[in-house]
């Protein structure tokens, strides 16, 4: 069971706008390339940590790939994070620091949703 997300704040519409969106019906199989199968329908967390990726009792990975179990690439990390394909591959960064960076960073979506009503009201002063 995923768990309930409690926001606050004193930004008009914050909380109608939030609840709207975390009302959506995203599935892990709409950010995977098309030759893979998601093992499980969300993942209830990412973090810097590979192990995040593992759900249920038995501590599965969350796709399936040529019948293997596997985790998520990186660039279908970035594209749960809301980012485009190969953003965060800049540098010579290697996949861990590149997949540190993302369990560290904000999901592009969540903030766009909590600024967006704070620019509505900023625009009307």
């Amino acid at each position: 069971m995923v768990r309930k997300r409690y926001s606050w704040g004193n930004i008009p519409k914050l909380q109608e706008d939030l609840s709207a969106f975390s009302n959506k019906n995203h599935q892990l199989q709409d950010f995977l390339e098309p030759y893979r199968i998601a093992a499980v329908k969300c993942l209830p967390i990412l973090t810097t940590n590979s192990h995040s990726q593992r759900t249920g009792k038995n501590k599965i990975l969350p796709v399936f790939e040529d019948g293997n179990e596997t985790g998520l690439l990186i660039t279908e990390v970035e594209a749960l994070f809301g980012l485009p394909t190969h953003y965060t591959d800049a540098c010579n960064l290697s996949i861990t620091d590149r997949r540190k960076l993302l369990g560290r960073a904000w999901c592009v979506p969540v903030i766009t949703q909590i600024l967006k009503p704070l620019a509505e009201e900023l625009s009307r002063l």
